[in-house]
């Protein structure tokens, strides 16, 4: 799913610097890949990002003059001279730590989704989405022991408008994780269950709607639980609710 080419080519779409007709090939295969959709996204965002902290914290012109005046007199200014300069530099300067610390951890987040997102895509697109076929959750859970270094409970789906399709091991963040695909009617509903690491919690226990795709995120008992489907916000939320009683029984 990772279309190399193309990302090679991000920067230089963001910026408009392809030719026409790359550019609007770029175009018609954004539209299509949630990959380079969500990459071309995030650097749109740290763009504007930019742009907006330069327009933000540029010095005004009364204070530019007051430090000129400071620094080309022709009596040496005293430290207690400098010392409100400074603060106001030192201030400036933890702003820019703090945005930049921001920026990191939002991009860090942004490229978990599209992870998130590109192996959900491509694991409904292989011809055997899943290892352990079985609607049965005592099936399938039996069958993840010795395979991933935790266990977790399933749903009771009786009542529901979910089912079980069944699981497969995936990794994620080269942390090995628990992949459940549920159905709902005509849609598909990807649920990662793996180990809390910090590179993983970037994800957040938020909800995010992005290139088609919801996505729910929590942590529970060290676990982190991952749903993401094309189905809709009101059917994550429900397999949410399923999987979180699951989860403290």
């Amino acid at each position: 799913m990772v279309c190399e080419t193309w990302m090679e080519k991000i920067d230089q779409y963001v910026d408009a610097e392809l030719a026409a007709k790359e550019q609007t090939a770029f175009d018609e295969h954004v539209k299509t890949c949630p990959r380079c959709s969500l990459e071309a996204l995030d650097r749109f965002k740290v763009k504007q990002a930019v742009q907006i902290a330069g327009h933000r914290f540029a010095p005004s012109t009364e204070f530019r003059d007051r430090i000129q005046s400071q620094i080309s007199g022709k009596k040496v200014a005293t430290r207690r001279n400098w010392i409100p300069a400074l603060i106001v530099v030192a201030a400036m300067l933890t702003v820019f730590a703090v945005s930049a610390i921001m920026m990191k951890q939002r991009l860090e987040r942004q490229r978990l989704l599209a992870e998130i997102a590109d192996i959900h895509v491509s694991n409904l697109a292989a011809s055997s989405p899943v290892d352990v076929v079985s609607t049965d959750r005592h099936t399938v859970k039996p069958w993840f022991q010795g395979k991933i270094p935790f266990t977790f409970n399933l749903p009771d789906l009786n009542g529901s408008e979910f089912s079980l399709v069944g699981g497969r091991v995936v990794y994620l963040q080269h942390e090995p994780a628990a992949l459940l695909v549920f159905k709902y009617r005509n849609h598909y509903l990807s649920v990662f269950v793996l180990r809390n690491t910090p590179s993983i919690s970037a994800v957040g226990a938020v909800g995010t709607e992005e290139a088609s795709f919801t996505t729910k995120s929590w942590a529970s008992n060290g676990l982190r639980y991952i749903v993401i489907t094309d189905a809709g916000p009101a059917q994550a939320k429900a397999l949410t609710e399923l999987l979180k009683t699951a989860a403290k029984s």
